[in-house]
């Protein structure tokens, strides 16, 4: 058996280094006479210590239903200081539209004082790092299970 990456066996509170993908589309029914059903999507965030899953209901594969998947993440379960995931377009404009949020509030001539001292403690609070560490062992570990078995149930 192979050596396992040391974000599974480092010792951390649990979703604070953790991997992220969508499944699905899942019809979802408004229980309205004559109303189509709408397409909705599962976001499964993976915890790497535990091995416990988060699942979160997204309208789409945007961005911007990214961000907010994230944000309730985050409002739940704490801010994880590794997110894991492969090079999908919502991840890459996730990653653009943070870098340029923490550009614009920590890079600028009115920061000073106590913000400055914060600035390096919120950088190292973010990191999406790409599809190097899904190519691993660890995504058909980890990943690949959780997915099949929500593909099998829906």
């Amino acid at each position: 058996m192979g050596q396992l990456p040391k974000e599974r066996i480092t010792p951390s509170r649990p979703f604070s280094r953790c991997g992220i993908d969508f499944c699905g589309p899942v019809n979802v029914y408004l229980r309205i006479r004559g109303k189509p059903p709408s397409k909705a999507y599962l976001a499964v965030f993976i915890c790497f210590a535990t091995k416990a899953i988060h699942v979160e209901v997204v309208s789409a594969l945007t961005t911007d239903s990214f961000i907010a998947a994230l944000k309730r993440l985050i409002a739940r379960r704490g801010l994880p200081s590794d997110i894991f995931c492969d090079n999908a377009t919502n991840f890459a404009g996730a990653n653009n539209k943070l870098e340029s949020l923490k550009q614009f509030l920590f890079k600028g001539p009115r920061i000073s004082g106590v913000y400055g001292r914060r600035q390096s403690k919120v950088s190292k609070d973010y990191s999406i790092a790409h599809s190097e560490i899904l190519g691993s062992p660890l995504k058909s570990y980890l990943l690949e299970p959780c997915m099949n078995g929500f593909n099998e149930l829906f």
